[in-house]
Parts: structure tokens; C-alpha cells; sequence
């Protein structure tokens, strides 16, 4: 297993940033180099206040990765950027979903086609994650949600997560300013139904004792109810911690479409 760490300079940052990628390089069936094997990616995005290590320091993804045959990429989104295009700040949404998939397709062996690529998420991330597939479905077949902050509305009436409030006018302007098609998962949803294109893979999982995200884990699973959307919904006991996210992190990986062998050309 190939654990990387990478130092990249992102011109829509104008600055460096870190990205941490889990490859299974030395697994059986991985050897012939002569064939160019690509991986299956998962695109793994943190939550808010942490960074590209933070997923891999608290669970067990890189072993998960292993045993999965997929290749696993951990980007930095800058702390609190609730993957969004800063009002006052850096464009964390435009290098998330366009250059970093970019620079990665380049750099790495992981293969381009929508069939093989996915974007999971905790927390923040789990905005992020559904956020990048319903605005980028050519893209991303399926997106997984764990602990997903999905409600933007109650993220600024009263805190949803741990964002600061200083943090949530550097992202959204004071007085807030929001495009709901760019940036509620709700509209992004409808408008793709509507528009009758297809909708990536939809998971959702949260624990039924989280005091900051069920109650979004909720909403999400009525609304795609009510509007006839396909949604993987686990709920299960266990707070905001990656006590839950540690195990949730391994069902996720299940529930992906993976097709855990080489992919050769």
C-alpha cells in the first residue's frame, strides 16, 4: 500500500496545499505494470476545521482501501470553506471540483471514466461530497454522506456545526449571500429531476444521537422520499465522532459500486 503525500501548488489557491492519497500499489493483481493499471477513486473530503489528514489519522481508510482494490484521495479544503467559493477568502468549491480532479488525473493512476469515480464525506464534507455530484453528475456516479451537514438554512440561523461565526461570513458574506441552484443541496436536487438528468448514486448515514446532523440526515431522506429520488439511508447509534464515522467510513466503501480488481485499458 502506497500512502502519499503531496505538495502541490493550485493556481486557484494562488498558494501550496497538501493532498494525502491512499494507492494499493503492492496488492495481488497489481503487478503488472507492463498492462498500465488504473484504480477506481473515491474523492474523501473532511469536515469542518479539520485537514487532508484528518480522515486517515482517526480511521481505518487506508486499511479499508487495501482491502477494496480503490484508490483513495484525501484534498485539504482549508479548515472551514464548507466547500464554497469564499465570499472573503480563497475558492476552495473551484479547486475542489475542477482543478484538484484535474491535477490528480495527471499525476496519478486512477482512471477518468464517471463509472469509476466517487466523492464521500463527513460532516462538512458530506455537503461537499453530494455538492460535487449533483453540480458535477457527468463526473461522479455516486456520493456518500456521513454525518453530511447538508441544511445550509440552519448552518446560518443558528450554527449547525462548529463553524465560527467570523468563518461563516468569510464563506457567505454578511449579510449572507447564497445562490440556491450553486449551493443548496435541495434546489440542486429538484433542478436535476426536474431536468430529467440522471442522479448520481445517493448515500446518506448518520447516527440517531448526533445533536448537529441528524435532524439534516432526516430531511434529506424525506425529501428524496417525497420526490421519488433514490437515497441509501442508514441511521444507527452514535454522535458526531469518528467512533461513528470509523466504521461508517468501511459500510460506505461497501455500498460503492466498487469492482475491487485492476481496471486495464
Amino acid at each position: 500500500m502506497a500512502l502519499m503525500q503531496i505538495r502541490i501548488r493550485s493556481g486557484v489557491l494562488s498558494t501550496r496545499t497538501e493532498v494525502m492519497v491512499v494507492l494499493p500499489i503492492d496488492n495481488k493483481g497489481f503487478n503488472q505494470w507492463a498492462r498500465k493499471p488504473k484504480y477506481q477513486v473515491v474523492y474523501m473530503l473532511h469536515g469542518g476545521g479539520g485537514d487532508a489528514s484528518m480522515w486517515l489519522r482517526e480511521t481505518s481508510a487506508e486499511r479499508y482501501a487495501r482491502e477494496r482494490n480503490v484508490a483513495l484521495i484525501f484534498p485539504d479544503a482549508g479548515g472551514f470553506s464548507y466547500y464554497t467559493d469564499c465570499a472573503y477568502g480563497k475558492d476552495y468549491w473551484t479547486y475542489i471540483s475542477e482543478e484538484l480532479p484535474e491535477m490528480m488525473s495527471a499525476m496519478l493512476p486512477i482512471s477518468e471514466k464517471r463509472e469509476d469515480n466517487f466523492v464521500a464525506g463527513f460532516s462538512m464534507g458530506g455537503y461537499g461530497a453530494f455538492k460535487c455530484a449533483l453540480l458535477h453528475p457527468e463526473r461522479f456516479s455516486a456520493a456518500a454522506a456521513l454525518s453530511g451537514g447538508f441544511d445550509l438554512e440552519r448552518l446560518l440561523a443558528d450554527g449547525l456545526s462548529t463553524v465560527p461565526n467570523k468563518a461563516r461570513m468569510a464563506i457567505f458574506g454578511e449579510p449572507p449571500k447564497i445562490d440556491p441552484n450553486a449551493s443548496d443541496l435541495y434546489t440542486m436536487l429538484k433542478n436535476l429531476k426536474d431536468q430529467n438528468r440522471e442522479i448520481p448514486l445517493l448515500y446518506t448515514a448518520c447516527g440517531s444521537e448526533d445533536p448537529l446532523t441528524y435532524s439534516c440526515h432526516c430531511r434529506m431522506i424525506d425529501f428524496c422520499k417525497q420526490n421519488g429520488i433514490p437515497l441509501e439511508a442508514h441511521t444507527s447509534p452514535g454522535a458526531h465522532t469518528f467512533k461513528f464515522w470509523d466504521p461508517a467510513t468501511e459500510a460506505m466503501l461497501d455500498w460503492l459500486p466498487l469492482k475491487r480488481e485492476p481496471l486495464f485499458d
